[in-house]
């Protein structure tokens, strides 16, 4: 706190502060309002990093819970849409297989983007433009009914927030395994 004095000025008592405690109480101001300032830029930050975070973790978490449905759901097929006796097949960057629906559809990574395709329509996206799958593997184990095996497919998926400024880019990693919904062993 500044403090008042008393100045003489001729005959009369005056009271004030002098011009030097004025500026050294300005100079102390600016210090805690520039701690406050950059406090709340800092955490402004950390907000839009989780903001970026949490909307790359819906947009994965979709993307797998709806490939994961079909997968479940896949069916046998009879050599309509892939080999035959098989629930589901690596096909380039994806799988195909047959619906419940008994469409040929196709999961695939295309230009950073995961897309589905049915019969011989249009690809559609699954993630948004803001999004970019960096890496989507997919393992199958027990396709057909010679091996034994429960049919199962692992995924591995890479994403990124797609942004300009690298400051606020965020990432993740995933891998989940879906198993065919109905019993399926000898």
């Amino acid at each position: 706190m500044c403090l008042e004095k008393d100045y003489t000025i001729g005959n009369k008592k005056e009271k004030g502060i002098t011009l030097i405690e004025i500026v050294i109480c300005m100079f102390i101001f600016s210090l805690i309002m520039a701690g406050v300032f950059d406090l709340l830029y800092s955490q402004i930050k950390i907000q839009n990093k989780i903001l970026k975070e949490s909307i790359l973790f819906d947009n994965v978490s979709y993307s797998l819970e709806y490939m994961g449905r079909f997968l479940r759901m896949a069916k046998r097929d009879d050599g309509t849409c892939i080999s035959t006796d098989s629930f589901m097949e690596i096909s380039g960057t994806g799988v195909k297989f047959k619906n419940y629906r008994n469409q040929c559809q196709e999961f695939y990574l295309s230009n950073g983007a995961l897309k589905q395709k049915i019969d011989n329509g249009e690809p559609a996206n699954l993630t948004p433009l803001n999004v970019e799958i960096e890496q989507f593997n997919i393992y199958l184990l027990g396709m057909t009914r010679a091996d034994g095996l429960q049919p199962r497919a692992t995924i591995m998926l890479k994403a990124k927030t797609k942004t300009e400024k690298l400051i606020y880019s965020s990432s993740i990693q995933v891998q989940t395994t879906i198993s065919a919904r109905n019993l399926d062993v000898k």
